[in-house]
């Protein structure tokens, strides 16, 4: 796993052509091929993003590896969502991003857009 005080969260887009929506709210899972290029470091948090809402935020408690259709996968097993039911993220003017972003910024800013730019300019 990362370093524990890593207070960044690797926000995804996802839709559900393949099953990746209800893998995540009903099993608690996001599958990634392995060989994939966004990760090159583990994360310690998953944001989620689908309806043009950040959906969930969680962490990650552990990463197996698994074949599918003959391709390995990296499984994240994923801990409860640390977005409130009644909170409201909205993406902004962001479509197939993926991208990492501080924590609080996300609770903080009014779009998962500004909370990306403020990361950067937080960051550089």
């Amino acid at each position: 796993m990362s370093e524990q005080h890593n207070n960044q969260v690797y926000v995804l887009s996802l839709n559900d052509e393949l099953g990746s929506i209800s893998d995540l709210e009903n099993k608690n899972i996001y599958c990634s091929p392995a060989e994939t290029k966004y990760f090159k470091n583990q994360p310690e948090y998953l944001g989620f993003r689908y309806d043009g809402e950040l959906k969930r935020i969680s962490h990650v408690d552990k990463i197996e590896l698994e074949y599918k259709n003959k391709t390995l996968h990296l499984v994240f097993i994923l801990g409860p969502n640390l977005i409130n039911k009644n909170v409201h993220i909205k993406s902004g003017d962001i479509w197939h991003l993926r991208a990492w972003a501080d924590f609080d910024l996300l609770f903080t800013c009014s779009t998962v857009r500004e909370a990306l730019i403020k990361t950067k300019e937080r960051n550089h």
